[in-house]
């Protein structure tokens, strides 16, 4: 995406006549849009610089002809449009256009929660300012001064724009930005250290400055994807091919989601303006899924996984904690999601019976109440997925799931007796 960004900029200021060069630059934006719809950042910003850069360079403000600028205009109209249309023809062709729209489109269409950011406006257009008068005096000649003004302005309106009004920052929407003010911030380092000596001791300073950061952030000597690779290796450990897994957005690569929408920013915002429903529960118990891994969901979703699934490693498997079992004593069970489960006990699994079956150490429970039933007495019993078993760390992910419990039965014991401490509210109000 950022290459055909920077291969853009690099035609548009090249050395070739200006309907080639306009033609060629949209063509890289329009196959920049078949990346990301972000490009309309893009348009925006090459859009402004090219009008600012003829401005302040000429005494008229449309300094060509204006049939030669509207057919210019048009043509680069068309280019950019081509790529990202031949796209939406292709799935339309093959019978997709309904989700080619909603996910290219009307997914992202979204409340903006952070509307102080176009307070960002302010400083953007008084650096602007002063950096186009800088240029705009420097006493470069026209073509020269142009490409300079255009550089100097995508820049600038790139990172205003995208800093006070994009309805959704990142840490990745700003990769476009950082080459251009490279570019730009550049000579004005070299000017000054040239100022205050012959050593170039600013440059000098800011290019250490720019090493050191590069080694803190990127961390070479550390493995980032250690944590991946094993939530992979444990998702195919204790899963089949047709088992659905409940990940963010895929990341469990090799099994299918069972629920549609990727759980990223732009889907926890709807969440949370309850533009879209949460349905992520419903979709587990419709698919029987047995694995989740992980807990940034919604609200609801996140407190029905933490009744239905146990911690097991880096996932969550269907399964839950019961009271003690006494030997050969009948204890209710309410299963939610169906499938083989296996009960374990302090030395792994133990033999039980449900509603008079015959006793195994794997049983099949369907959706709703049983009578289960052990021929031993079990202290702490955990109820889990059977294929869950299939792990090498089963003893060491049954003390995670049992502390995770305990956790979380001391929670609802505190949040109990504050409420139980919190005075009588009839204790304020007035009358009779």
């Amino acid at each position: 995406w950022v290459v055909l960004w920077l291969g853009a900029i690099l035609v548009a200021i090249g050395d070739a006549p200006l309907e080639q060069r306009s033609w060629r630059a949209a063509l890289l934006i329009g196959f920049a849009f078949a990346v990301s719809m972000k490009s309309s950042l893009f348009v925006l910003a090459l859009t402004g610089a090219t009008i600012g850069a003829y401005a302040f360079t000429s005494r008229l403000m449309f300094p060509i002809e204006p049939r030669r600028a509207v057919r210019t205009a048009l043509a680069s109209i068309l280019m950019i449009a081509l790529p990202p249309v031949a796209i939406g023809l292709g799935f339309a062709l093959a019978g997709a256009w309904e989700p080619f729209k909603y996910g290219v489109f009307l997914h992202n269409v979204f409340p903006q929660e952070t509307q102080w950011r176009v307070f960002w406006l302010i400083p953007g257009y008084f650096i602007t300012r002063a950096g186009v008068r800088s240029l705009v005096q420097s006493g470069l000649e026209r073509p020269l001064l142009q490409r300079r003004l255009f550089v100097f302005l995508t820049c600038a309106l790139f990172g205003t724009i995208l800093s006070g009004l994009w309805p959704m920052l990142s840490l990745q929407s700003y990769l476009p930005f950082y080459p251009l003010a490279l570019i730009v911030s550049v000579p004005l380092i070299l000017e000054s250290s040239a100022v205050l000596g012959e050593r170039n001791m600013l440059a000098k300073a800011c290019i250490a400055l720019e090493l050191v950061t590069l080694l803190l952030v990127s961390r070479p000597w550390k493995n980032d994807t250690r944590e991946e690779t094993e939530l992979v290796a444990e998702v195919l450990s204790i899963t089949g091919p047709n088992d659905p897994v409940m990940d963010l957005k895929g990341e469990a690569l090799f099994r299918e989601r069972p629920y549609y929408l990727v759980i990223e920013s732009i889907t926890n915002r709807k969440f949370r303006h309850c533009r879209i429903a949460d349905g992520i529960s419903e979709a587990l118990l419709r698919s029987n899924t047995h694995v989740v891994t992980t807990d940034h969901l919604p609200q609801r979703s996140r407190r029905f996984v933490h009744e239905n699934y146990v911690p097991w490693g880096r996932v969550r498997v269907a399964g839950f904690r019961l009271p003690s079992l006494e030997a050969c004593k009948g204890l209710p069970v309410t299963i939610r999601i169906p499938g083989q489960y296996a009960l374990l006990g302090d030395h792994g699994p133990v033999d039980v019976s449900i509603d008079g079956s015959a006793f195994s150490q794997r049983i099949f429970l369907n959706a709703g109440k049983h009578l289960l039933t052990s021929r031993t007495q079990v202290r702490q019993p955990l109820m889990v997925w059977s294929n869950a078993l299939r792990c090498r760390y089963t003893d060491q992910y049954r003390a995670q799931a049992l502390r995770e419990a305990e956790d979380a039965r001391t929670r609802a014991r505190m949040i109990a007796q504050d409420l139980n401490a919190m005075p009588d509210p009839r204790m304020f109000t007035t009358g009779s």
